[in-house]
């Protein structure tokens, strides 16, 4: 095999191996232009590489070919997955030749792409000018629905949009002020708009969209979350919840040089596929001569693995990155501004389209994440994405996947949301590619129809990131009776912030995990006498009962180590004693052999949940078990008791996760709050899967072994044994 140079125009100086002879290299250089007279159809094709050297030569070419030539809507990645190429006119002839000659799997999926954009735009195109003189009428108009008149499920011009944020802070200062964060480089300025009174302690989310120009649907869905913002607040509980508890920037268009040029001509391929900026040319030698195109690839330009992966340093490149990093003013602007809300900015989204994918760090490599993956937030991250995108489909059953780049999509690097994440440490870093999937051909040009439902189910998501963000639960006024048993568990709802529990257990802050197939948490809160309980974290020994691990009571600042204590179970197969538990525990050794064993996930209940009915066994808070002893007892008669839990119904089957109501803080004679707590119940302490009847409890409310175990199960569990047979064995029985 030898290293040659293809022969067609759309293969511009791309040397790869491939096992054909040479042939004469002809060279079109011809810029974008508009002024450009296209002989022919704009084809889309859809290429699946079926061979590693098919994926090398597509590879090549999306590093190398010119804008104008070839544009991938997906590059690609890897073996066997989909590639959408739209390929001008002038070249049609040439590639489709290659491809037969090389024996590709494709279809030409768009035969016509103007056509498309004829069908799709075209009312539009003849109603542009009349459509935006109303927009600026509605805009003007003082009346006080101002704010609803700009009518959803349609594309504006930025100067609308613009004007739009102005006219809702001149009208509701109290609510909202528009924020610049900088110019263009044709002179235009980057305008956001900032919802929430701003705070020292409250957090900060930044929601961005358009810095693909070519990608209207991000940018609608971020024009209606703007909408839906200022209309439903007062009618919203949530909404008006997050603007007392959160600042909310969102900017629709963060490229909007080239989303208008994207608006000169909305039925010429050459200007609505236009995906970079608007930068002056840059010219680059390839090799035969020099090579001058316009624009970057914004989000190939922050500083963050920059230039490494999915990115091309061909300045005619859909995917040109720029001189260096941050040489754009656009990207420069964002960059700034999310440095200046470092320590209080939580949450980043960027809306692109498409593919219906939630992508999180890092996206340069695969099998790589954030350097706190093992830690709270990251974890914390990947779960939040996994409860969004369920949250998402419920709406209408939109499908998502969520993962980073490569293992969902592709590698890329020098994007927006690793930068923030690996620079500002900002804990929930997401882009999320909307509608439709990564198979259909039509993302760029959805249709107006689904306009706004992929703007509510992507609101949504985001939701769960906002909730998660804000970590309050929904307050009551109090609660007026006490906990009985029967069908109807009451679940008392306590004023103040979100209980947080365990999320990742390591060796560090829980040594006896390996044992463990349940985890309790409690969390009491008195918010104006500063009283809580947190910690009661409770290691369960298989076949033995559980061994609480070291609460603690806090009154005011002052922290009261808990003494330990034990909860009642019916048998002890392993013949451990308590006593010999808390030997282990402080065992050097011990905690050194487990710094080296693997982490056990522990769930989350979901924000603001709360069981309706249920029958027994799952939701008769007796049928479990019940702590024993007093665990704090400090100065006079302060006192944390007890506690009872009871099996919450989450999950197909109902079961696999347990909510504690853990007591009572008390002062003398007077209880304070009950607590907020929960438990995860898998079957093996690697195994979050649901519990069936029998393998949860049985008649008399004792909780069994399971009646069926796996041989894969069977052999962890003597695994496990074995390792801490040496332990035990230098320890008091």
């Amino acid at each position: 095999m030898q290293w040659v140079i293809i022969s067609i125009n759309l293969f511009v100086g791309l040397v790869i191996a491939l096992p054909f002879d040479k042939q004469d290299v002809k060279i079109d250089r011809s810029d974008t232009n508009l002024t450009k007279k296209d002989e022919g159809a704009f084809k889309v094709y859809r290429i699946v590489p079926s061979t590693n050297e098919q994926l090398l030569q597509m590879i090549h070419l999306f590093e190398n070919a010119l804008s104008d030539e070839a544009d991938f809507w997906h590059p690609p990645s890897t073996v066997n997955q989909t590639i959408d190429v739209i390929v001008a006119p002038e070249h049609t002839e040439d590639f489709s030749y290659f491809l037969d000659k090389h024996n590709y799997k494709y279809k030409v999926a768009i035969e016509d792409l103007k056509k498309l954009l004829v069908e799709k735009e075209s009312k539009i195109e003849i109603n542009r000018f009349l459509n935006d003189s109303r927009d600026f009428v509605r805009l003007n108009d003082d009346a006080g629905g101002f704010v609803s008149r700009l009518r959803m499920g349609e594309y504006y011009s930025y100067n609308v949009l613009v004007t739009w944020m102005n006219r809702i802070a001149e009208h509701l200062p109290n609510l909202a002020q528009t924020v610049d964060i900088g110019g263009t480089t044709e002179g235009r300025r980057i305008i956001g708009i900032k919802f929430g009174r701003d705070a020292p302690d409250k957090k900060i989310v930044v929601i961005d969209a358009g810095i693909h120009s070519r990608e209207w649907t991000a940018i609608h869905t971020a024009s209606y979350f703007i909408n839906l913002i200022v209309n439903s607040r007062e009618t919203d509980s949530q909404i008006a919840s997050y603007l007392d508890h959160l600042v909310i920037y969102i900017f629709p268009v963060l490229n909007p040089d080239g989303y208008e040029f994207t608006r000169t001509e909305r039925t010429n391929p050459r200007a609505r596929m236009w995906r970079k900026s608007r930068s002056l040319e840059d010219c680059r030698f390839d090799g035969i001569e020099n090579a001058c195109c316009k624009g970057v690839d914004l989000n190939r330009n922050f500083g963050f693995r920059w230039g490494e992966v999915g990115s091309s340093h061909y300045p005619c490149s859909e995917t040109y990155h720029g001189k260096s990093a941050f040489s754009e003013p656009e990207s420069k602007a964002l960059a700034d501004f999310l440095t200046s809300l470092k320590g209080r900015l939580t949450g980043y989204i960027t809306l692109h389209a498409y593919s219906q994918l939630w992508i999180y760090s890092y996206s340069h490599r695969k099998n790589t994440y954030a350097p706190d993956i093992a830690d709270t937030a990251s974890y914390l991250a990947r779960r939040v994405a996994e409860k969004a995108v369920a949250k998402l489909s419920s709406l209408y059953g939109t499908k998502f996947n969520y993962g980073t780049g490569p293992e969902i999509i592709y590698a890329f690097s020098g994007g927006s949301t690793d930068w923030a994440k690996e620079t500002l440490k900002v804990q929930y870093s997401y882009t999320i590619e909307l509608r439709p999937t990564y198979e259909d051909w039509n993302g760029f040009v959805l249709d107006r129809n689904e306009l706004v439902p992929t703007a509510k189910e992507t609101w949504e998501g985001v939701k769960v990131v906002l909730d998660e963000i804000e970590g309050t639960w929904r307050t009551s006024k109090g609660f007026s009776q006490r906990l009985q048993g029967g069908d109807e568990p009451l679940v008392v709802p306590i004023k103040g912030p979100q209980a947080k529990f365990p999320e990742l257990i390591t060796a560090e802050n829980f040594p006896l995990f390996p044992f463990t197939d349940q985890f309790n948490t409690g969390f009491e809160l008195n918010p104006a006498n500063k009283i809580s309980m947190a910690g009661d974290l409770i290691v369960p020994v298989p076949g033995w009962g559980n061994f609480d691990m070291d609460s603690n009571l806090y009154f005011g600042n002052i922290n009261f180590d808990a003494k330990v204590g034990y909860q009642i179970r019916p048998t002890n197969h392993l013949n451990i004693k308590p006593e010999t538990l808390a030997l282990l525990a402080q065992n050097p050794e011990f905690r050194e052999a487990r710094k080296k064993a693997k982490e056990v996930v522990v769930g989350r209940v979901p924000y603001g949940y709360e069981p309706i009915k249920c029958k027994p066994p799952y939701c008769n808070p007796f049928v479990h078990n019940a702590a024993v002893g007093v665990e704090v007892e400090q100065g006079d008669d302060s006192f944390f008791i007890g506690g009872i839990d009871f099996p919450l119904p989450l999950g197909e089957n109902g079961a696999g996760v347990r909510f504690p109501l853990s007591g009572a803080v008390e002062q003398g004679t007077s209880p304070y709050a009950y607590a907020h707590g929960q438990a995860i119940n898998p079957v093996s302490p690697f195994d979050l899967e649901s519990i069936k009847d029998d393998y949860h409890i049985n008649y008399n409310g004792r909780r069994r072994a399971p009646s069926k175990l796996t041989k894969e199960k069977s052999d962890l569990n003597e695994t496990k044994r074995n390792f801490y047979k040496k332990f035990f064995d230098k320890l008091p029985q």
